[in-house]
């Protein structure tokens, strides 16, 4: 059985603290388990359509043996290579489900995108990406887009709520996918506060070490420039290590379960 607790809004930032001296228990474990998750989605990407798609399918069985390696050092283990590959020892199936979700779900937002944005959307989007700016439009053009941003991010966001606990609630309350989701969607919507919170200031603390990063950069010789990208890399990998544990840290504080408590 599992319950959802209602929290206060600043444990949002207390979840991103804890984040913080959770991975500094294993600072350079961390960052190696994320480098080969990173290093594994971009050798699927080389197989088009079906290396992005199988990565996403099992994004959340990388991240749920990551939150068994959250369990254990909040046990006082040490996080272990091994735990970046536990989750397809432990409801895998529900695991890859839920990704089935999060992917079909994406691709429905982006085809109701496309649908209501139509050919403007699609020059908006060519513009903003190309070299060349983009010509003066007529209102109705900048009205579909907007409209169209607009639906989309209003669905984006219930998706990513029914998504952001599910991982950690299938791998450690052994819930099927479905119910997964749901405790999922209905914990991040009883405790909107605190989520809100937690995204502003992740959401602070990546700009932040992005500016400090770029700072650091801009002192260096032209002759260290190489070492822009493994700085990027590893600030990269750093919020990426504390995104996952924020997930198990909120789980935690937002989730009550007779499995995970035994």
């Amino acid at each position: 059985m599992t319950r959802i607790n209602r929290v206060r809004a600043i444990n949002g930032w207390q979840w991103v603290r804890r984040s913080i001296e959770m991975f500094a228990r294993s600072p350079l474990t961390w960052i190696v388990l994320n480098l080969a998750l990173l290093l594994i989605g971009s050798a699927l990407a080389l197989a088009p359509v079906i290396g992005p798609l199988l990565f996403a399918l099992f994004t959340p069985v990388f991240a749920g043996g990551l939150m068994l390696g959250c369990r254990d050092v909040e046990a006082g283990a040490r996080l272990q290579p091994a735990h970046l590959f536990a989750g397809f020892q432990r409801n895998a199936a529900a695991l890859v489900s839920i990704g089935g979700v999060y992917v079909v779900g994406q691709i429905a937002i982006m085809g109701l995108l496309t649908n209501i944005g139509g050919a403007e959307l699609q020059a908006f989007m060519a513009s903003a990406i190309g070299d060349r700016p983009a010509a003066p439009s007529p209102p109705v053009i900048g009205d579909r887009v907007v409209a169209a941003i607009l639906v989309a991010g209003a669905l984006f966001v219930p998706l990513a709520m029914a998504v952001w606990f599910a991982p950690v609630v299938a791998v450690l309350d052994g819930q099927r996918a479905s119910a997964a989701i749901k405790l999922s969607l209905e914990g991040c919507l009883r405790n909107l506060g605190a989520m809100l919170v937690y995204a502003l200031a992740m959401g602070a603390l990546l700009l932040g070490l992005l500016f400090a990063v770029r700072t650091v950069l801009a002192f260096l010789p032209r002759s260290l420039g190489f070492l822009r990208e493994p700085a990027a890399l590893v600030v990269t990998t750093f919020w990426v290590s504390l995104t996952l544990i924020s997930a198990y840290v909120g789980y935690r504080d937002i989730f009550t379960s007779e499995i995970a408590a035994a």
